[in-house]
């Protein structure tokens, strides 16, 4: 290990990468791929890249390869990285839900009454989350 470089795991023994480090890997690949392409012409395609042959030139596992390529083809990410739904049961409620909160209201089911007299049909446990 590196002196002063800390690795960070998450709680699945994965390793997160930093900022830093998808950087490099995206330069890394980018630049494996240029070459290639120049080795194949125009028998070369994107998406029926050789993954074997990629990690033998960056050293970079066909896994996170395979990732990498999921996230970059426009599919959807894995996990919670896909984003929050646009609307939600909130969504017309949350102008009155933070003058609720900024005039001291910490009371989860005062807030709930008062949105349910504008006409919000969820339950306490949205409000509270």
């Amino acid at each position: 290990m590196i002196r002063g470089y800390v690795d960070h795991y998450t709680n699945t023994g994965r390793r997160i990468l930093s900022s830093n480090e998808i950087d490099n890997l995206n330069e890394t690949v980018s630049l494996a791929l240029q070459q290639m392409k120049a080795e194949r012409g125009d028998k070369f395609s994107l998406k029926k890249v050789n993954l074997a042959e990629l990690f033998r030139r960056t050293g970079i596992s066909r896994k996170r390869l395979r990732m990498q390529r999921r996230t970059d083809s426009g599919s959807s990410p894995i996990g919670t990285q896909a984003g929050k739904k646009g609307n939600t049961v909130l969504t017309g409620y949350t102008v009155i839900i933070d003058n609720l909160l900024l005039k001291g209201a910490t009371n989860s089911n005062v807030i709930l009454e008062r949105l349910q007299e504008n006409g919000y049909k969820g339950g306490l446990t949205r409000v509270k989350n």
